[in-house]
Formats: structure tokens, sequence, C-alpha cells
């Protein structure tokens, strides 16, 4: 018998035929699949062992009696080849008899690179040979540097034919890998993104990291036969532990010297279904770094990637090939990752021309996910499909923010454009930034809608898009007064120090609202650093105690030699941070420099400047946010005593004498860091 396993160009030949007796000759295939790859072929990859034929266990039986024991078999045949091997083998005549009787047809059955600690029964029917348990302990390798696997278990039937001189009995028969290959391709990472505070965030792609749960090491040789399905246990399972060291991403060249997307040695699998078993599903968690503009330290931001959404499970011989665009930060802890859906293309794992008869092929990928559109008006969204798609599930939202409870309102379809064009998403919203006008947008837009395939909904993408308007506010609720601090609530002398209920007055609104600013109608107004240029000290504010170790050291208040100027991203302070009567201006500097709320510490808090109070007035009187100040009443500016009206004006007295009350706003533009919301923190820093 001489049996051809063909593979691709390679060939070993090894001959144990010692007369002119019959001889089998069988062409076994492992890389002549047909895939349903979008381009070219899906083949194994030499790199990784995935077409070595290492050894050949096989089985001949007559027509129709497979489920009997096996009437010839050869086990154990070593080959150690990649690509073709032909190994002939004696076959006697009376098997030839036994097999073939009056006819020309037998059937074969070949298992190849069966594990040694994977012995075979006693049961060589064709199902008993299926149901050969095997075990692959290398799947659950975690490092950085993996070894390949020896080779991978794969099996093939078909039906071989005897000539008409009897002598000769040829064959061709496809070889299936009983595992599973996953790979995430990376095909963009943005270099920047701005998360819903406004904060811009850098990535660094170069140290990406993956990791694998739910894999499973150990099946039946072929699960997908009947009968042969294989219970998977507690223990076959095995998970990439996210504090242990794991695989990297390589980065693939484009032809115009940057990157095309990034790759990482693939993971294995044996069968799996978790359709009815949520504890047991297969993901991916994604580790992308992350470093907030103006901080040196990257952060792991963590991203859960699911593998197959369309059936949920694994199937022999699939490669699950996931596509990914990172557009948008991912959770700091594990335990709480951003769940991302990609795109994925399920192939057969082989090689081999692209057949219309291969079950059919989809694809649907978009450049982006997640869009964010810095006082924009339009955008296109590029794409690929294999199919026609259709724009669902869209709306369009913004909040209101004119009381102190917000409000989240649909904005109509006739407002905005979306639409599918050339291969493109296209969005447009134009925004009005005319603030002379009483309906100029000012607060961010979220669009969010489904792009999915016309004749399958389980292909589909979900997308976002925010546009932030030239001028925009964010309300943050400040749930509790225990995420607020006035120099630690001590009793120190004056009415700076105190940290009011709530409920009393009636200024309770428990919302800091962040503005930022790149343009102004109004000539007056400059946006720039209102910070004066030198520090001073706690010592220099009575401020001299020290917390965790720490004094106030470097402390930069308001500028007090311009009146016009307004920091391009403030925040101010809720009414969690009222006072509880008036005090004089260097008091008021003081519980500035020592207040903290919400995790935004001390020590960076200041008093706002003459203009920053006014354009909160002129926000409020329009209807933008709530009155954040009690009507007629006076309020510190860093130039003095200000009078505030509702009707939006203040009138300022350039005067420091007397009393007046205080809300001190923050310099989101430059402080990007946060601490921990219930321990009051000296945040200063010297710049």
């Amino acid at each position: 018998m001489i049996i051809m396993f063909t593979a691709c160009a390679d060939e070993t030949t090894n001959s144990i035929v010692q007369d002119e007796q019959a001889v089998v000759t069988l062409q076994l295939s492992g890389k002549t699949l047909a895939t349903r790859a979008v381009i070219g072929t899906e083949a194994g990859e030499d790199d990784w062992n995935e077409n070595v034929i290492k050894s050949v266990d096989c089985f001949l039986y007559p027509n129709g009696r497979t489920g009997e024991a096996a009437v010839f078999s050869v086990t154990g045949i070593t080959v150690n080849a990649t690509g073709t091997a032909t190994i002939a083998i004696k076959i006697p005549n009376d098997k030839i008899e036994a097999l073939f009787g009056t006819g020309n047809t037998c059937q074969a059955y070949v298992i190849a690179n069966r594990p040694s600690a994977s012995a075979l029964g006693t049961d060589t029917s064709l199902l008993g040979l299926k149901k050969t348990v095997i075990e692959t302990e290398g799947f659950a390798t975690q490092g950085s540097t993996v070894t390949p696997q020896e080779s991978f278990v794969m099996d093939g039937e078909q039906v071989i034919t005897l000539s008409a001189d009897r002598k000769s009995i040829t064959g061709h028969l496809d070889l299936y890998r009983a595992a599973s290959k996953i790979s995430l391709f990376i095909t963009k990472v943005e270099e920047t993104v701005t998360d819903e505070a406004g904060n811009k965030w850098i990535s660094q792609p170069g140290n990406m990291r993956v990791f694998f749960h739910n894999g499973v090491k150990k099946a039946h040789v072929d699960v997908s036969a009947d009968g042969c399905t294989y219970a998977v246990q507690a223990e076959d399972y095995f998970n990439f532990s996210l504090s242990g060291d794991t695989r990297g991403f390589e980065a693939v060249a484009a032809e115009d010297g940057g990157t095309e997307y990034y790759k990482h040695v693939p993971f294995y699998s044996y069968s799996s279904d978790w359709n009815t078993d949520k504890e047991h599903e297969a993901y991916l968690t994604l580790v992308v770094p992350w470093k907030k503009d103006g901080e040196t330290e990257f952060r792991p931001c963590y991203y859960q990637v699911p593998i197959n959404v369309t059936n949920k499970k694994f199937e022999r011989n699939n490669y699950y090939k996931i596509k990914l665009s990172v557009g948008i930060l991912g959770d700091f802890t594990p335990e709480a990752s951003v769940e991302l859906e990609p795109s994925y293309i399920i192939v057969d794992w082989g090689s081999g021309e692209v057949k219309a008869d291969i079950k059919e092929y989809r694809y649907l990928v978009v450049d982006k996910n997640y869009v964010v559109m810095n006082n924009k008006n339009e955008v296109s969204i590029p794409f690929l499909t294999s199919h026609e798609i259709e724009i669902v599930n869209e709306k369009m939202t913004k909040e209101d923010l004119r009381n102190e409870d917000v409000k989240t309102v649909v904005v109509a379809r006739s407002k905005y454009t979306l639409e599918v064009i050339n291969g493109m998403i296209y969005f447009e919203y134009t925004l009005n930034n005319d603030q002379s006008t009483n309906d100029y947008d000012h607060v961010p837009i979220s669009l969010v809608f489904d792009a999915r395939h016309k004749d399958n909904y389980n292909f589909i993408e979900h997308i976002t898009i925010v546009q932030y308007p030239a001028m925009y506010i964010i309300a943050v609720k400040n749930e509790s007064s225990s995420n607020v601090f006035i120099y630690k609530n001590q009793n120190k002398q004056g009415a700076w120090d105190d940290l009011v209920d709530l409920n009393s007055g009636g200024n309770h609104n428990p919302n800091m609202y962040i503005i930022n600013v790149s343009a102004f109608d109004d000539n007056n107004y400059i946006i720039g650093d209102t910070r004066s240029d030198n520090y001073i000290s706690g010592k220099d504010l009575d401020l001299d105690n020290k917390f965790n170790n720490k004094a106030l050291s470097f402390y930069y208040s308001t500028r007090t030699d311009v009146s016009n100027f307004i920091a391009p991203k403030f925040r101010i302070a809720s009414s969690r941070g009222k006072c509880s009567g008036d005090m004089d201006y260097n008091d008021a500097k003081k519980r500035c420099a020592a207040y903290q709320e919400y995790g935004y510490p001390a020590g960076r808090w200041r008093i706002p400047s003459e203009a920053e109070l006014e354009y909160i007035a002129k926000l409020s009187s329009k209807g933008k946010i709530p009155h954040l100040f009690s009507d007629s009443k006076n309020y510190w500016t860093a130039t003095g005593k200000s009078t505030y009206h509702n009707n939006g004006t203040i009138d300022n007295t350039s005067s420091i004498k007397g009393n007046a009350y205080v809300r001190c706003v923050y310099d989101e533009w430059y402080w990007t860091d946060t601490v921990n919301k219930g321990d009051f923190t000296w945040g200063d820093k010297q710049r």
C-alpha cells in the first residue's frame, strides 16, 4: 500500500513494499481546503507547524461497514514532513478480497498526528476511532515567548478505488484539524482620543497585549460526527491570567512605511459551545496602554473582545479571524473591561481556491466605531462589506442643562443627515456657534446607530458619533457631600472652613459644570491661562497644616492684573461647596486654595476671574444652565467684589474690602489627574 499525504510541495517517502502485491495510493491534503476568506486563502502557517504531518494511522473498511472493526490498519507510521508525504505499505491479497469482494471501492480513514498519550481503544470502527480522546496542554501555554505546537491532530475519510487489474488502489483524502484557530488583528489604534470630560488620551499600541479565556484543551478526534460529541469538563478549560505574561503584538508594515495592522501569535482551542453556558463563553481580553495628556505614565486599559457572536461556539478546523479598530478608552480595571464589537470572519482552516459552493462568506468592517467631532459639521466613515448595508436604530440626543435635574432630549431626524454614499457612512449636522442667538449649540451631541447587512441582521456594527460645538458644557453630578472637603472640615477661623447642608438655603444644585471654550463672539473676552505666573505656599495663606505628610507648597492663584481672561476649560464647584455666610477676600482665597470636590484635589481650585463670573451669568440668563449664584448677592472675583444679577450682568467694584460669597473654579484644561474622592489631598505641583 502506498499512501500519499499532500499538503504542499515538500515530499517525504518511506517505502516498506517488499513484493509485487497490490498497493494503495492515497493522497492526503492538509492545505487544499476551499475557504471563505475575503481575499485569497487562509492557509495553515508553517511557522506554527500547522501543516506538519508527523505521524499517520490508517484504517480501511469495506463499503457500508465502517460501523465494524477495520479490516486493515497500520498505525504509528512516522512521517515528519511538512507538505506532501508518500508512504508505501504492503497490503496482503486476502485483505484486498475482504475489502473489495467483487466490487472496486472501499472506505479509508486516516488520523494524523495522534498524540502518544492518546491511545487507540479496542474499538476500531469509524465511530470508535473518531471518539479517541485527545488532549493538548500546549494550547494553554502562556507567555510572551511561545513555542509552536509540534503538530495538530487531523483526520479525513474518503471512498477509494481499486484498479481494473486489482493491483493498485487510489484516492484523495482531505485532512481536517480537530482544533480551531483564533487570531485578533488590530487594524488601527487611534493615536489620541477624547473622553467624555474632554480630556485627551494618547495610545501606546507597541505595548498592546492579548489574553485568551475559556479555551478547551481536550476533545474527541472528530466531535462533529454523529455520536461523537465530547462533554467538556471544568478541568478541560484553560484561561490566561491577566496578571501573567502573555502575547504581545507585532506591527505589520504597510507599503507606505506605516503600520498596516498588528498581529499576535495565534491561540488554539478544541470545540466548545457556550450558547447555554455563559460562564464558559470564550473571549479575548485586549490591553492597550493609554496616557492622559500631561501625565507621564501609561495606564493599561482593558477591552473584552467576543470571538463568535453569531453561533457562540468553536467548530473544528475553523479559523476565527477577528478584526478590530480601537478608537475609545477601555476601563482601567479588568473586571469592568469595555466590551467591543469587532468584525470577524470564520474560514475553513486550509488553503486553495475560493469556491462558490463553500459556505457563504460575509464580512462587515467599519473604520471606526467611535467618532469624535471637535467643532466639525460633517464626517465620512469608511467601511468594507460583502453585502448591501442599511442604517437602523439611529438616535441623536443631547442633554438639557436648564434645570438641576439634567434631562436627555432627542434631536429631530430632520435636523441631521445620515446616509450611505459610495462606501462611506456620511453624517452631517451643522452646528450653530453664534452665541448671540438664543438657540446656539452648547452641549455635546451624541448619535448612535447600527450599520447592518440588509439580508442578515447578525452582521452588524454599532457606531457612536459625539459632536462637540465650539463652546460646550458638561454637567457632572456630585452624589454625596462625603466627596467634598473644605480644609478637611477643620474648625479654622473664618467662614471659609464650613461644609453646608446641600438642602439649606435656596441654592442646592449638586452638579458641577465643566465649561469648554475655543471661540467667543464677544471681543471683550480673551481665552488664556488665568493663573498667576508665580506660586505661593500654604504659609502665605495661613494654610500650613500637613495631610499625609504633604503641605500646600505650589499654589497658583488667579491673576489680579487682568479681568477679561477666561480659562479654556474650567470646572465650577457644585452647591455642596457653598458658604453659610459671606467672608473677606483673604478667607475667600484661602477657602478656594483648600477646596476639594469629587476627586479634584485641593491646592488647585481658585477664585474665578471677573470674566469667568460674567460668562457664567450670561449662560444662566440665556437658560443654558441654572443660576449658580444668588441674584443681587456679592461674590468674589480675583479683581474684587462683584454683584451678580440674574439678567446676565455683574457689577464689579474692583474693591477687595468688605465681605462676599465665593464659588471656586478648577482649571480642567491644565490638571488632568484626579485623586480618591474620599480622601483629602493636596494636589498642587510646580509647573
